[in-house]
């Protein structure tokens, strides 16, 4: 039996009366984005369209500080597939503090992407000790984290996790769903190579887009390959996702069903 999800209650004047979400995401939209989403569906080709695509993917580069932007469609766990897949080759080890619900999620993930895990212990409700996990540094070939732990509300030191890193020859993929939109992010300053956000939470609109911002330059086709029995957030069946250095294309396809997705970006 499917059970349909609550109405708001009228209120004596006869106006509904909304929720409020006092949790990280997702947030409660402003009005005028509400209007937006009353408007009729716009084809997603063409001159209007590449152009306001364009405008957005400018405005995430500027808002997050970082060499080329992406929007991809599905949640924040698909961003981060991606973004370790693009990073990271199988058979790589990645670094992950463990920083609470999502940072075990994290490491569920990468491990899922048939990375060797590195999962460094930090005490619940405290910012990562960067000297700590700096020492589990030598041999590894990235650094995946949280910037914003939402099961503990602690902001991570990305900064400077990121600089000793990158100064150990890490890449650096930052899980920023919880902070993009909310907390100063600057990609190329920080010196972090990939970092993942979603819609409904700082950015302040609806689930169901990924940003996955690139804080350096993505050099010719980045290819993600998801195994049929591992594909969490695509779907069970195969997954192939290409993004094109220069941000001129985006392309989704399910091998084995007859999903075939192509999305123009900028040229």
């Amino acid at each position: 039996m499917r059970h349909p999800l609550p109405v708001a209650k009228p209120t004596a004047l006869g106006a509904r009366s909304e929720p409020t979400l006092m949790i990280p995401g997702p947030c409660a939209l402003h009005p005028d984005d509400l209007g937006r989403l009353a408007e009729q569906t716009r084809a997603h080709y063409g001159e209007e369209w590449s152009a306001f695509y364009s405008g957005v993917l400018d405005e995430l580069g500027t808002l997050l500080d970082a060499h080329s932007a992406y929007i991809l469609p599905g949640s924040g766990s698909a961003g981060l597939e991606a973004a370790l897949r693009n990073q990271l080759e199988p058979g790589q080890t990645v670094v992950v503090p463990d920083t609470g619900f999502f940072g075990a999620r994290l490491a569920e993930i990468a491990a899922a992407l048939d990375l060797r895990v590195r999962v460094v212990e930090q005490d619940l409700g405290q910012p990562v000790d960067v000297d700590e996990l700096a020492r589990h540094f030598s041999g590894a070939d990235g650094l995946a984290c949280v910037h914003v732990e939402s099961t503990t509300g602690i902001r991570h030191p990305v900064r400077e996790m990121a600089q000793r890193a990158r100064a150990g020859g890490l890449v650096v993929v930052l899980d920023g769903v919880a902070s993009a939109g909310s907390e100063l992010v600057q990609l190329r300053a920080d010196g972090i190579d990939a970092f993942v956000s979603a819609s409904q939470k700082g950015l302040g609109g609806p689930p169901g887009l990924d940003r996955m911002e690139a804080g350096a330059s993505l050099v010719g086709w980045a290819r993600v390959t998801v195994s049929r029995w591992r594909c969490r957030s695509y779907g069970r069946r195969r997954c192939l996702v290409r993004v094109r250095g220069s941000g001129s294309t985006f392309t989704l396809v399910r091998w084995s069903g007859r999903l075939s997705m192509s999305s123009a970006a900028r040229s």
